[in-house]
């Protein structure tokens, strides 16, 4: 018997393990925070990574934990875990969320960030990285990519044609949608959270300009434009700047 003949007569048990092993990993729960239900991926606890950050006594570092400890402190939402903050060197303003680490929450933010941006934006930057991780973003885009890729192997095994098609279709018409929805749910946990500490968004919308802008002009520009509700992993300005209009 062939190789070829091997896989194709064990194709069902193959694409019943994949589909097994995803759904046993996964968990779909009802989530108050978003009022929605969520798949998400079941992460193993994680080490957290410290290199390439600046010292405790940095003035950057104690700048970043003095914001962080009045958004903890006025938002019972954040309380259920602990929280780590690192600054690392990268001199444009730039926040993300350790979402492989669920307790204790760890959201990196650069130098740069901290030293242009004014308290009430840099109160964004982390109320949103913390948005993500209170939602679970992290856990469900894993779940989502993971699942997307068990159907790919599935379709594969099958002898579906188009290849090409059946990546744009997971990709392009489930993966990035997805992506985009909760980079909007995390601007409007963010907008709570830094409500809630006294800070103001007013900046917000300038700011998202500002990063449209950083793009740069080029002879692609508008062609971006026109595929941007389909191609990128984060939402519109206009549309996240629609969040913080009122």
């Amino acid at each position: 018997m062939s190789f070829k003949h091997r896989i194709h007569s064990s194709r069902l048990p193959i694409s019943a393990l994949a589909i097994g092993w995803c759904v046993y990993h996964t968990n779909i729960a009802y989530n108050p925070l978003l009022n929605r239900y969520q798949i998400c991926w079941i992460l193993p606890h994680q080490d957290v990574a410290t290199k390439y950050t600046f010292a405790k006594d940095d003035p950057l570092v104690v700048k970043v934990n003095r914001i962080s400890d009045k958004l903890y402190n006025t938002n019972p939402i954040l309380k259920d875990r602990q929280w780590l903050y690192h600054v690392f060197y990268k001199l444009t303003p730039y926040a993300s969320a350790l979402t492989d680490s669920i307790d204790p929450g760890v959201v990196r933010v650069s130098s740069g960030g901290v030293v242009t941006l004014s308290d009430d934006l840099l109160a964004f930057q982390l109320a949103h990285e913390m948005g993500h991780i209170i939602a679970n973003h992290g856990q469900e885009k894993t779940a989502y990519w993971t699942l997307l890729l068990a159907a790919e192997l599935v379709s594969t095994l099958f002898n579906w044609r188009y290849p090409i098609f059946r990546r744009l279709l997971f990709v392009y018409g489930v993966y990035f949608p997805k992506s985009r929805e909760i980079e909007l749910e995390a601007d409007l946990i963010g907008k709570r959270v830094l409500t809630n500490a006294g800070y103001s968004y007013e900046e917000v919308p300038e700011y998202f300009k500002n990063i449209d802008k950083s793009f740069g002009a080029s002879v692609f520009d508008e062609y971006r434009k026109i595929f941007n509700i389909f191609l990128p992993t984060h939402p519109s300005i206009n549309d996240r700047i629609q969040n913080f209009s009122d």
